[in-house]
C-alpha cells in the first residue's frame, strides 16, 4: 500500500515535470515567432526607406540640373549624391543585420523543435 502511494506520487511528479517542459518549449517557440514577426516588420520598413532613398537618387540623376551643374563645376548635387549613397549603404547594412538576426531565430527554432515546427 505504501509503495503504491509513493509510485503514484512519483508518476504524478514526472507527469507534471513533462507538462512544464512542454509548456516552456511552447513559450520559447511563441516568443521566437513574435521576435521573428517584429524583425520582419522592421525589415519591411527599412526596405521602404531604401526604396525612398533610391527614388531620390533617381530623381537627382534624372534632373537636368545635374548635367548643367557638373559642366559649370558646381558640386552641391555631387554632395547630395554622396549623402544619398551613404544613406543607401546604411540601409543595406541594416538589412544585412536584420537578415542575420532572422536566421539566428530560425536556427534556434529548428534546433529546438525540428523542421516541422519552423514557422
Amino acid at each position: 500500500m505504501e509503495w503504491s502511494i509513493i509510485a503514484c506520487a512519483t508518476l504524478l511528479l514526472l507527469l507534471v515535470g513533462l507538462i512544464l517542459i512542454r509548456f516552456k518549449e511552447y513559450v520559447t517557440l511563441k516568443s521566437a515567432l513574435k521576435r521573428k514577426e517584429k524583425l520582419i516588420r522592421i525589415k519591411n520598413r527599412v526596405k521602404a526607406e531604401g526604396e525612398i532613398i533610391a527614388d531620390v537618387a533617381r530623381e537627382i540623376l534624372s534632373s537636368e540640373s545635374w548635367y548643367i551643374g557638373a559642366e559649370m563645376g558646381e558640386t552641391p548635387i555631387i554632395r547630395e549624391m554622396i549623402k544619398v549613397k551613404q544613406a543607401l549603404v546604411c540601409v543595406i547594412k541594416r538589412l544585412i543585420l536584420l537578415d542575420k538576426r532572422l536566421m539566428a531565430i530560425k536556427k534556434v527554432v529548428i534546433g529546438k523543435f525540428g523542421r516541422d515546427m519552423e514557422p
